[in-house]
């Protein structure tokens, strides 16, 4: 019998109808007995029809010479292999010019040139969805335990950042997130009552940066072979003074 954890990891691409068929038998063989992997399949499912029914307000038209770019970064793509592969530790699927980000009708384009704003756009859309699916009504969590419930469930350490009152930050709790392969811890909180993601991958990916996507802020960072990001509806000084503060807490 399949554990939940080998079930965790393989339940995207059953709901996406991607799943071979020896994985589909042995995922609804799973279901039918495990009452919280049920639960999981439905929340997920959920958040599909969340994204669907909002699709038609997050649809941008992509900028003049897009198009232009991504041919040409394809083409580079394609004479230097390990280009291309350096990169896609950053992208949520393997394409060769433009990641495309669609569930049900909703499309965001990004330029294989640009995989930190690719991954930006992709952790602005879990900000998004698990807020929505999760984020409701949920009381202030204790980092420790947060911590040692995710290492009963998944198997390795997590550090989760406690609530500041200083900061007006309080910790809801932590989920697993499906970008990159579903090696992404997300934290979740409310900045002054406000949602705000902290999204942990265990990959190093360059220097900081700040960058608006899709409606929201990102600040983004990378230390000891990880990234870090925060994502939040919010100004970037007030987004960048609580970053500092979850920096200085994981450090």
């Amino acid at each position: 019998m399949a554990t939940c954890r080998e079930i965790d990891a393989l339940l995207t691409a059953y709901l996406d109808g991607e799943a071979p068929d020896g994985d589909r038998a042995l995922i609804e063989r799973h279901l039918s007995s495990c009452v919280p992997c049920r639960a999981r399949r439905a929340a997920e499912e959920r958040g599909r029809q969340v994204v669907r029914a909002r699709a038609s307000a997050l649809v941008g038209s992509a900028p003049p010479g897009l198009e232009t770019r991504c041919r040409a970064a394809a083409a580079a793509a394609r004479r230097q292999p390990g280009l291309r592969r350096a990169a896609l530790w950053l992208l949520p699927a393997s394409m060769a010019a433009v990641l495309l980000l669609a569930v049900g009708g909703l499309a965001v384009f990004v330029s294989l040139a640009s995989p930190r704003r690719a991954l930006a756009t992709q952790l602005a859309l879990d900000h998004v969805k698990c807020f929505t699916l999760f984020g409701r009504d949920t009381g202030t969590a204790e980092p420790r335990l947060v911590e040692s419930r995710w290492r009963e469930q998944y198997g390795w350490r997590l550090t989760v950042p406690g609530s500041s009152a200083q900061e007006g930050l309080e910790l809801l709790g932590a989920r697993r997130c499906y970008t990159t392969d579903g090696q992404v811890a997300h934290i979740l909180y409310r900045h002054q009552g406000q949602p705000l993601s902290l999204f942990l991958l265990p990959v190093a990916g360059g220097g900081s940066e700040v960058m608006t996507v899709v409606g929201h802020n990102a600040v983004i960072w990378s230390r000891g072979g990880r990234t870090f990001a925060v994502v939040a509806r919010d100004t970037r000084p007030r987004l960048e003074q609580v970053a500092a503060y979850l920096r200085r807490a994981l450090e």
